[in-house]
């Protein structure tokens, strides 16, 4: 999207109201434009910062605005054809692993989408090495998310108890097998092992799943309290 990626008439003009709230939307020969582009903020290993950046963006209009439109996804690491293309010798969908990590994916509604992409640049892409390392982390909280997750083992008729230590003796297992993070998005091992099952299944599904910002007062309480913390 933005004058990278344009808009569909319909996006472009859900983003009409915005106008007259926004300082970085300006209406040039008849289409509506970004101006004074926000950079995506990155880590040290340029790595988006979605949460701090979707508050920097939400700051530019009226605290009290209701984003409209259906739900669906923004992804952080943009515009998606230059991470599709990124491939190894071996065939390995490298940049498109990255790019679909629930980290780095968030549920927004169309209209804040929209004008994510209209008043943002493109954020730097991290080197192949990092892009690979991040993929290898999200895996192994994938894997030990579903190894705990309340789900698991829903086929197996046993007690609930007996399934519980099921699951953290195979937590414990691939965590011991598993190899220590690097750019701080797998935790460390040894706290994870220290954890009660519940408190591990809590951490990890945070890391696992797709998180979500809506016009609901919970969820905008919930993203600022976890912005403060």
């Amino acid at each position: 999207m933005s004058d990278m990626e344009r808009l569909s008439p319909a996006d472009e003009q859900s983003l009409l109201p915005l106008v007259d709230l926004s300082p970085h939307l300006k209406i040039i020969d008849g289409r509506i434009r970004g101006i004074d582009l926000l950079e995506v903020p990155l880590d040290e290993y340029d790595i988006p910062q979605p949460a701090i950046f979707l508050r920097q963006v939400l700051g530019t209009v009226a605290t009290n605005h209701y984003w409209t439109g259906y739900v669906d996804i923004h992804h952080f690491a943009w515009p998606g054809v230059e991470y599709r293309n990124l491939q190894t010798d071996d065939g390995d969908h490298i940049g498109a692993r990255y790019r679909g990590s629930a980290n780095l994916k968030w549920r927004l509604t169309r209209q804040l989408h929209n004008y994510l992409h209209k008043v943002s640049l493109p954020p730097k892409q991290p080197t192949i090495d990092v892009m690979y390392q991040w993929g290898f982390e999200q895996t192994q909280i994938d894997r030990l998310y579903d190894t705990i997750k309340l789900t698991s083992l829903g086929h197996i008729e046993v007690d609930d108890d007996t399934k519980e230590l099921w699951r953290y003796s195979s937590y414990m297992t691939k965590l011991e097998e598993m190899r220590d993070g690097q750019l701080g998005l797998m935790p460390d091992r040894e706290h994870l092992s220290r954890l009660e099952i519940d408190d591990a299944r809590r951490t990890l599904r945070c890391l696992a799943r797709t998180r979500g910002l809506t016009n609901a007062r919970s969820s905008r309480r919930q993203f600022f309290g976890d912005i403060a913390a």
